[in-house]
């Protein structure tokens, strides 16, 4: 179940955004505890959204930076906390949390260029730990991170119609090193668990090609935001590509859409002309759930997640698993702009049923169909096009098959007869004259029934 109360732990703390009538539920974990031997930033974890699980856990395990000139490279902890500004801190042991006045909080970053001079910024406010704003529309979590002379903001918001971002801010304190230019690296591990661990596939949609849905196949590697003279501008570049973590029985996931500032990593910092990042191989990879892979298993300051002793990508299935994206987000900081604070990150949205009425949705009829019926996940779900539905009777008897929409209604009948016992009937689904929607698939036969949901999207 969801958590509506705080911890008693002085690591963790539990949020219900608003409070009486929650709409988000979490546990938030301080960067000093976060997972992994160097930390992670602000871990959210067991994230739940309308009363539907959403996320198991969120973090960035691998943090990086580059240099183009001097300096050479690095990979940075995540589990210091240093000082920013945030009010109301909670009594011990939970002092660490600041239930801030919503538009107050303000971290190195935020403050720039105000606290800065020449190529110094200066440190903010008092407060070491994670910030809680409840605004009206949003709820947002703020921590700000030191390594080194480096100073890192890390922030998620969530916002009442579902959507997440989570957003990494870059900037530094002044020494010769942060003079040069140079790349930063954020990359995110989110492990989606929509609706529970089980069940999940990933989708992957390209503005202008079918949707692509990949099964019986592992960890994908991709490097995206390297610069494609085919799409144009990084304004065409923005929205061409995203992807969805879904479950394949609710019809419920969420869309990953990278942000337009991971466009612009792909920039060599001295020249603004644009180059490759090679630096960054790794954009997005997927994989299955396993609790030994919390990092990239390969300590270094390039991100590896084929090498080292426990590699990411492992030739496992990554449909209908538990599965995890990892996501890159980065900035470019160029010479001429040593002290400006850069933010970047995803955007998450919602697909599918989300609303509070949709809390048991197919399970429950499910559950009441009777061992002589079969009726498979329609597949690929959700689908742009087509669908394919697969059933069987163990006895010989009339049914039908029909296509339910969003409010009741029965719209199509897919499939009437009387077929053989034992033998799997194969029906498509065609969606081209429907509107884009979350719809039922109803078996019947013998006074009893058997649904599937499936999700449309244009």
């Amino acid at each position: 179940m969801p958590y509506a109360t705080p911890a008693s732990a002085q690591s963790t703390y539990n949020v219900a955004w608003p409070e009486g009538d929650p709409i988000w539920e979490m546990t938030v974990v301080r960067p000093s505890q976060s997972s992994g031997s160097d930390g992670s930033g602000l871990e959210i974890r067991d994230v739940y959204y309308n009363g539907h699980l959403v996320m198991k856990r969120g973090h960035v395990p691998i943090l990086n930076v580059k240099y183009e000139a001097g300096c050479n490279c690095f990979r940075d902890w995540q589990d210091a906390e240093v000082r920013f500004v945030a009010n109301n801190p909670l009594p011990s042991p939970n002092n660490w949390v600041a239930e801030a006045t919503p538009g107050t909080v303000q971290t190195m970053c935020d403050a720039a260029p105000d606290n800065c001079s020449g190529n110094t910024c200066n440190d903010v406010g008092s407060h070491n730990g994670v910030a809680v704003e409840r605004f009206d529309d949003r709820l947002v979590l703020t921590t700000h991170l030191s390594a080194g002379w480096y100073r890192y903001t890390m922030r998620w918001t969530f916002h009442e119609d579902g959507t997440i971002r989570p957003r990494f801010g870059f900037t530094s304190t002044g020494t010769a090193c942060t003079t040069n230019p140079r790349r930063h690296h954020a990359f995110w591990r989110l492990d989606f668990d929509i609706d529970g661990a089980e069940n999940d596939y990933v989708l992957e949609r390209r503005t202008g090609e079918d949707d692509l849905v990949f099964e019986q196949e592992a960890s994908r590697i991709w490097q995206l935001f390297d610069v494609d003279p085919t799409l144009g501008s990084e304004q065409d570049h923005f929205g061409y590509v995203s992807w969805a973590v879904m479950d394949s029985d609710t019809g419920r996931g969420y869309v990953l859409t990278p942000g337009i500032e991971d466009f612009r990593t792909p920039v060599d910092p001295q020249t603004g002309i644009p180059a490759l990042d090679d630096f960054a191989n790794e954009d997005l990879v997927v994989s299955q759930y396993r609790a030994s892979e919390l990092t990239d298993g390969n300590w270094s300051c390039q991100a590896n997640f084929t090498g080292g002793s426990q590699p990411v990508v492992n030739d496992e299935n990554v449909y209908g698993e538990d599965v995890v994206l990892w996501y890159r987000s980065g900035v470019t900081k160029p010479h001429s702009d040593a002290s400006t604070c850069y933010e970047s990150g995803p955007v998450l949205t919602p697909l599918g049923d989300w609303s509070r009425s949709g809390n048991n949705p197919v399970a429950d009829e499910d559950a009441a169909a009777p061992t002589g019926f079969t009726l498979e996940n329609p597949y690929p779900n959700p689908f742009d096009g087509t669908t394919t539905v697969r059933f069987s009777v163990e006895t010989a008897q009339a049914v039908t098959l029909t296509l339910i929409d969003g409010v009741g209604r029965e719209i199509r009948t897919l499939y009437a007869g009387t077929p053989n016992a034992g033998a799997v009937q194969t029906v498509t689904v065609d969606g081209a004259d429907l509107p884009a929607g979350v719809y039922t698939v109803r078996l019947e036969g013998n006074g009893v029934s058997a649904s599937k949901r499936i999700t449309l999207v244009k």
